[in-house]
């Protein structure tokens, strides 16, 4: 597998953040109750007159709804991509800590804290892995 830079493997956070957001705002999307008048005749009266209508839209939420499908198809392959090269690193613990980093968006301190290590050996495996000293 080609191996990636820091910097693609930043995109992954911002790249799972941006759908997730989107996935939120539809699933928060609410209907909007509209009226409006028309005129014209029923059944019941066959002279022209005001006719009420009343009731919900949904363009907000398809809009959302559409929004958040063109992110996964869009960004599905890459992010898929970026979960495999993670998934291939060898190394237990330092595959760990950059699923950590990466993929959830935690920080040094809250990295040594869930895999219950110092945060100076969090530091140390990330600078070893890019080759930085």
């Amino acid at each position: 597998m080609t191996p990636l830079t820091k910097e693609e493997l930043e995109q992954l956070k911002w790249l799972k953040q941006e759908v997730e957001r989107a996935k939120n705002e539809y699933l928060n999307a609410k209907p909007v109750y509209e009226s409006d008048s028309v005129m014209g005749s029923t059944p019941a009266r066959w002279d022209n007159h005001v006719i009420p209508v009343r009731g919900f839209t949904y363009h907000d939420i398809d809009r959302k709804l559409r929004r958040y499908e063109r992110l996964i198809k869009r960004y599905d392959n890459e992010i898929d991509a970026l979960e495999d090269w993670l998934e291939s690193i060898e190394d237990g613990l330092t595959r760990q800590i950059l699923q950590l980093k990466y993929r959830n968006g935690l920080t040094h301190e809250r990295i040594s804290a869930e895999i219950g290590i110092s945060e100076r050996t969090v530091n140390r495996k990330i600078k070893d892995f890019w080759g930085e000293s």
